[in-house]
């Protein structure tokens, strides 16, 4: 792809499936889509602001991203 040129969703989904096959993490249920929940998980795991967290996640609502900030208490 020449450089400059903004990347198909295609072709993101490529590089991250390759990404996640040499990382040994590419099993059934970790997909590309799986790293838009992981984001706000990890974020929050290292102390983010949850308004912050939801601002970059682009949620509408508060409530999505509550979903996120209760599943890290319940793993702490």
């Amino acid at each position: 792809m020449p450089a400059g040129l903004p990347l198909s969703t295609r072709a993101i989904h490529r590089i991250i499936t390759e990404g996640l096959l040499l990382a040994g993490v590419k099993k059934p249920g970790i997909v590309v889509h799986s790293l838009r929940h992981s984001t706000p998980t990890f974020a929050l795991l290292n102390d983010a602001n949850p308004t912050r967290v939801q601002k970059r996640t682009r949620h509408q609502h508060y409530a999505t991203t509550e979903i996120y900030v209760e599943e890290v208490q319940r793993l702490l």
